[in-house]
């Protein structure tokens, strides 16, 4: 099942989909853009108390990616409904 993370940003909230959410943890973030290359969308890293390496999202660069932004109407099951039919 896919769960859901709501962030602010620049253009309101927007809704992230994730597989599992584990958390939430303090944690320091090194840069990965100087230590190895730059990856769109992505901020940084941190290592977690396991050892997982954790990729830190940078939430506005992601959503100017393209393909990155998706309607409510892209998530809804097709039903045969218009938008307002289905809500």
């Amino acid at each position: 099942s896919l769960e859901l993370i709501v962030v602010d940003s620049d253009v309101g909230p927007v809704a992230i989909g994730v597989d599992e959410i584990v958390g939430q943890q303090q944690v320091v973030v090194k840069s990965v853009r100087e230590n190895y290359c730059d990856l769109p969308g992505i901020a940084g890293a941190t290592l977690l108390g396991d050892g997982t390496l954790a990729l830190i999202l940078d939430v506005a660069e992601t959503l100017a990616l393209p393909g990155a932004r998706a309607s409510a109407c892209d998530l809804v099951p097709s039903t045969g409904l218009s938008g307002d039919q289905a809500a």
